[in-house]
C-alpha cells in the first residue's frame, strides 16, 4: 500500500510541474554565464564569482576578492498560438472569426555586470546590475490574433549594491537595497472595419517607473 501511495504522490506532483514551470511569465533567470550549464541549480549557495551578489550577498564574504564579472546571454525563442481567434465588430457586422495558427519570435541579448571588493578583513561590498524581466511577443500587425495582441514587450533593470559581514570562519551576513526600473509596451487592434468607410482602430499602452526594495541573505559554510 505504501508503494502505491508513493506512486500516486509522484504522479500528482508531476501533474503540477507544467503550472510551476510557466508561472514565472517573462522572468529571465540568466543572472550570469558561469552557472548557465547547470541551470542555476543551487545558485544562492555557489560561490563561483561576484555574481553571487544577485542571489545571496552573504557569499561575497567567502569570495573575498576584487573582481569584475560581465556577461551577455543570447536568447532565441519562439511562441505559437493555435486555436480560434474572434472579435466582435463594434461598428457593423459581421464579426471576425478565424481558426488559426500564428508564431512569434523573441530574440535578444541579456547583459549583466557584477563587482566585488573586500574593504576590511571581515567586510566586503558588491554591486549587481542585471535584467530580471524582459523579452516579449510580436505576432504582427495583420495576424489573425491582432484583436487580442499585436505585440508586447517588457524590460526590467535591477541595481543592487550590497555589503557583507563575515561573523566568523563559517557564517556570513549580507544586505543591501534594490532599485529597479520597469517598462512595458503593448499594442492591439480593435475591430471597427467597415468596407469603404472604416479600418481597424489601434490601441497602444506604454508605462514605466522606478521602485525600490531590499535584499538580505545569510550563508553558513560547514567546511572552509
Amino acid at each position: 500500500m505504501l508503494k502505491n501511495l508513493v506512486s500516486y504522490l509522484c504522479f500528482l506532483f508531476l501533474g503540477f510541474v507544467p503550472l510551476i514551470s510557466f508561472s514565472a511569465g517573462f522572468r529571465i533567470h540568466l543572472e550570469n554565464a558561469s552557472d548557465l550549464g547547470n541551470a542555476f541549480a543551487g545558485g544562492a549557495a555557489l560561490i563561483d564569482d561576484a555574481s553571487i551578489n544577485a542571489s545571496n550577498a552573504a557569499g561575497l564574504s567567502f569570495l573575498h576578492q576584487h573582481q569584475w564579472v560581465v556577461s551577455a546571454d543570447g536568447v532565441l525563442s519562439n511562441t505559437s498560438f493555435e486555436g480560434i481567434a474572434s472579435a466582435p465588430n463594434l461598428i457593423f457586422p459581421p464579426d471576425f472569426f478565424a481558426q488559426t495558427k500564428v508564431n512569434s519570435g523573441s530574440n535578444g541579448i541579456i547583459p549583466a555586470l557584477y563587482f566585488a571588493y573586500p574593504i576590511y578583513a571581515q567586510w566586503d561590498i558588491g554591486l549587481s546590475i542585471n535584467e530580471p524581466f524582459g523579452l516579449g511577443l510580436n505576432f504582427g500587425e495583420n495576424s489573425d490574433v491582432r484583436y487580442t495582441l499585436i505585440k508586447a514587450s517588457q524590460l526590467g533593470v535591477d541595481i543592487g549594491p550590497s555589503i557583507a559581514y563575515r561573523v566568523n570562519e563559517h557564517l556570513s551576513l549580507g544586505i543591501g537595497p534594490n532599485f529597479q526600473h520597469y517598462s512595458v509596451q503593448s499594442a492591439l487592434k480593435v475591430n471597427t472595419y467597415l468596407p469603404d468607410f472604416f479600418t481597424d482602430s489601434r490601441t497602444e499602452a506604454d508605462a514605466d517607473g522606478w521602485n525600490s526594495g531590499y535584499h538580505l541573505g545569510t550563508m553558513y559554510v560547514f567546511f572552509c
